[in-house]
């Protein structure tokens, strides 16, 4: 459970940065995180099922605040900027007490930016006040988030909160430099042009119409765009933790906005996100999925249980811990006993696959799936510990994209952990029986390159296929590897392993990280 991994920080600091948003505001985010950050990779998730949240009470922000912040900490990211204005208004402290990262939102650098301007402005027209504009929401005017911002750092200060909320549907529909948008932009902002300094864009949709808001607002009034601010002060915070990602990222020869390094997830409409991305970035995003989040994870009967969601292969497992041993192994030793059954839904795959029971029972595949995630648990157990326990790790297919197996060995530690700490806390045990952590990926070289967690349809054409089975400090409880064509060298399976490793790490933190959430 506690195993090192070499040279922490480094790897961290490879990880992505996890943005999310209601919906699609928060590409502006994106576009400065990407614009000051050259080097990182990014994982954005927009919530356009549940949009918007500005109608939504405090309780329901929060959790869909937290169920989005948690869907993108399963994804391993280093960092997490909460883009909406709304959810950072209300959502924050819930957020960063459900992750064991840091999160910036957007509120806090967009009020700290409008102070940084005006100080600078004031060599220049001295005046005895600050004097802000914000221009948001309803909801995230109503919530006076900005105002107590700002009055944190200057309790002096003069805020005006001006609600904005025709100016979202302007933006995503492209109307952004007409008639219609100036005179709309006018009537909401044109009275503010001699009673403030400065402005604070306070909705991530706004800077898609900064020119027609200067236009109203008046060119003496500086404009503050608080993703401009946020993506800077995201900069900060990586060189302060030393989590900068130093070197782009591998095939990184000419980053673009919206390319393959970067992952997309929407709720719903990825048709219509992508239309308003190419819209508000000039491209559209290349690796786009449409996924749900989920929220609770947990099995109420079961001693522990996992979801575990790998690209779209999903795995429900569960713990059950019996007070005795199977038969054959009672009266021969006085230790426990760790086992797993495997199974597929029959519409997990394309096509409906018969239930096992209904063809005579488990197939080869099943049986020899079976072993392996029993032998890879054993491999990191001290069953010495359990007394004359069995626990059954039951790990069932909801969706199959490839890496089945692999992604059944990662979500099967989960719960496995999960039930032993149960037992040591009702005090069924003296001690945990876990001796290490144990994880799996696949890995494969697929139209000459290598890749790490393949899809259905990249295995089903991989040069080379294999499935690594990792302790948590490294060391390889199995190894599977296949030529499907022709064989490979000592130095195309040293590459694989060792990609194999890197993505074990990653999923060892995530799984570090799903069960300490159980503890709490």
């Amino acid at each position: 459970m506690n195993s090192a991994i070499q040279n922490p920080k480094s790897e961290i600091a490879r990880l992505p940065i996890g943005i999310f948003d209601s919906g699609v505001g928060g590409l502006t985010v994106y576009r400065a995180l990407h614009e000051h950050l050259p080097n990182e990779r990014f994982v954005y998730l927009g919530d356009t099922a549940r949009v918007p949240y500005g109608t939504k009470s405090l309780a329901t922000v929060e959790r869909y605040a937290v169920e989005n912040a948690r869907f993108l900490g399963q994804h391993g990211i280093k960092l997490l900027v909460v883009a909406c204005n709304t959810a950072s208004a209300l959502a924050l402290p819930a957020i960063r007490s459900a992750l064991k990262i840091d999160v910036v939102g957007v509120i806090g650098p967009g009020a700290r930016a409008a102070i940084a301007r005006v100080d600078e402005e004031r060599t220049r027209r001295p005046r005895t006040q600050r004097r802000i504009g914000v221009s948001a929401t309803e909801s995230t005017v109503k919530s006076g988030a900005y105002t107590k911002a700002i009055h944190k750092i200057d309790p002096t200060a003069i805020v005006i909160e001006r609600a904005c909320p025709l100016l979202v549907p302007l933006a995503e529909e492209g109307w952004v430099d007409n008639e219609v948008a100036r005179t709309i932009a006018e009537t909401y902002l044109k009275d503010l042009q001699s009673r403030i300094d400065t402005l604070v864009l306070g909705c991530t949709h706004y800077p898609i119409l900064r020119r027609v808001i200067q236009d109203a607002i008046g060119a003496d009034v500086n404009l503050i765009d608080s993703g401009e601010a946020t993506a800077a002060e995201v900069k900060a915070l990586l060189k302060e933790k030393e989590l900068a990602r130093l070197t782009p990222a591998t095939g990184a020869l000419d980053r673009r906005l919206c390319d393959d390094l970067d992952h997309f997830y929407v709720t719903d409409a990825a048709e219509r996100f992508a239309r308003v991305a190419e819209r508000f970035l000039g491209s559209k995003p290349s690796r786009l999925e449409a996924v749900e989040v989920w929220g609770e994870d947990r099995l109420k009967n079961a001693e522990g249980s996992a979801l575990i969601e790998m690209g779209n292969t999903r795995v429900v497992c569960a713990a059950s811990v019996e007070d005795k041993l199977p038969p054959h192994l009672r009266g021969q030793r006085s230790e426990g006993w760790v086992t797993a059954e495997y199974g597929m839904l029959p519409r997990s795959t394309h096509t409906r696959t018969q239930r096992e029971m209904g063809r005579g029972g488990p197939s080869g595949r099943t049986h020899e799936i079976q072993r392996l995630i029993g032998r890879s648990l054993r491999a990191i157990s001290n069953r010495r510990v359990l007394g004359e326990r069995t626990i059954t790790l039951d790990c069932d297919v909801l969706q199959a994209d490839g890496g089945t197996r692999t992604a059944a060995i990662t979500g099967a530690y989960v719960a496995f952990a999960i039930a032993c700490a149960r037992l040591l806390k009702e005090k069924r045990i003296k001690k945990s029986p876990i001796i290490g952590e144990v994880a799996a990926v696949s890995v494969g070289i697929v139209d000459g390159a290598p890749l790490l967690d393949l899809k259905y349809d990249e295995d089903s054409r991989a040069e080379v296929d294999m499935n690594v089975v990792c302790t948590g400090d490294g060391r390889f409880i199995e190894v599977q590897g296949t030529a499907e064509g022709l064989p490979f060298t000592r130095e195309q399976m040293d590459a694989l392993l060792e990609l194999g490793k890197k993505g074990i790490a990653q999923l060892v933190l995530l799984q570090r990280e799903a069960i300490d959430r159980t503890q709490t």
